[in-house]
């Protein structure tokens, strides 16, 4: 209790933190590092965080949401017996290649030298 008193004017989250380390520390022999902020209970450790893992949409399996290798590898139980469908596919010849495809042809041409040849007659004007 006297090294709980010396550390009375810290948060009390922070305390009940260094209690629980110094708790599973067996190297202490001593409730006596509570009292001190410079022994190596009060040092909060970095904690190990979940990463998700990065795989792209083709290669990740659009029913079992699983990496094709694990897909492909895994036992099937019951009524689940299908085969690794690709989350995306992107259809050949859509609207998107299309746009793709004029907006590469606007970027390769050169751009008009004055004001003049930008101006074109619109369908009113040659009437």
């Amino acid at each position: 209790m006297a090294a709980l008193g010396k550390v009375r004017h810290f948060d009390l989250g922070e305390v009940m933190m260094t209690v629980g380390r110094a708790a599973r520390d067996r190297t202490l022999e001593t409730p006596a590092a509570i009292g001190n902020p410079a022994a190596p209970c009060w040092i909060e450790r970095p904690v190990e965080r979940w990463q998700p893992e990065k795989v792209e949409r083709s290669n990740r399996c659009g029913v079992c949401n699983q990496r094709r290798d694990i897909c492909e590898r895994t036992p099937r139980w019951a009524d689940d017996d299908h085969v690794f469908t690709p989350d995306y596919v992107q259809p050949a010849g859509s609207a998107v290649d299309e746009l793709r495809d004029i907006t590469a042809a606007a970027r390769a041409a050169p751009p008009p030298a004055d004001h003049d040849e930008a101006t074109e007659e619109t369908p009113e004007e040659a009437l």
